[in-house]
Parts: C-alpha cells; structure tokens; sequence
C-alpha cells in the first residue's frame, strides 16, 4: 500500500468546510480536479466522479462511499476495471484547530497488482490534483465567508 496526502489550513469553522466540499453541484465553478460528482452522498452510495489529470485528460469513476462524518469527513472507495488491479481509498477529513480554522487534509491510499508499476504516474498526478483542490477549497470557503460577513 502507497499513500498521497496534501493538507491546508482554511480560516473557516467545520460546518462551513462542509458545506462547499459536500455540494457536488457546485465543484465546477470551484474544483480544478475533481471536476463532477453525481449519485447519493451517503454511506453505501455510488458515486459517478470525473477528475481532471495531466493535459486535461478527464477521467471517470465509479466510486462507493463508505463512511461519511458529518462536518467531519468522507471516505469513498475506488477500483479499476476488476478490484485488486488497483484500489484506492479516498479521505477527505476536516480536523478542528480552534472554532474558526480547520485542518483539511486529502488522502489516499492505493493497493493492488499495478499499483508498483503506475506509482510513478500516480503519485505526482495524485499530488497535483489534491494540492491543487485543496488550495481551491480553502479560496472558496473563505471567500464565502468573506461575503456573508
């Protein structure tokens, strides 16, 4: 098993975070790689996720949520065309620093038969796309913030 992790501090209470990361009709005015998200967001739901990757490539998921934390996090699970070629465990978890600022931090890990092969893709594209949701997040949350105030 490999891990890619990226994190960022956001200026916002967890609710907040919450809101914008749990809004999937939203993402394409916000999200530079996870593009779309469609289907139910709730535990055992299937989801239908496009992520943009290198050259603007899109690639389509079928993902299954396995474990949702309101304010908290989320967990969906990935796999390739048969489970074992290559998995992975997306987290999304949202850790209280003081009421107003959490740590967001975007993660996940990869298993299976291909994944020492496609390592050296995975890894960089991973942490490009996480780097570069997670720096859009926190713009977004607060900005909204900003004009609520």
């Amino acid at each position: 098993m490999r891990e890619v992790r990226a994190e960022i501090d956001i200026t916002a209470p967890a609710p907040s975070v919450w809101r914008v990361l749990t809004n999937f009709a939203l993402y394409p005015e916000w999200n530079p790689f996870i593009r779309s998200v469609s289907g139910e967001c709730i535990n055992g739901g299937e989801l239908s996720v496009t992520t943009a990757s290198l050259f603007g490539i899109l690639l389509n998921f079928q993902l299954k949520v396995d474990n949702i934390l309101e304010n908290r996090g989320m967990r969906w699970l990935g796999q390739t065309i048969r489970p074992g070629l290559l998995d992975g465990h997306h987290y999304f978890e949202i850790h209280e620093l003081s009421p107003n600022k959490v740590r967001f931090v975007q993660y996940e890990e990869f298993s299976g038969f291909m994944l020492t092969p496609s390592w050296p893709v995975i890894s960089p594209l991973s942490r490009r796309g996480f780097d570069s949701m997670n720096k859009a997040l926190k713009e977004r949350v607060e900005q909204d913030l900003a004009k609520a105030s």
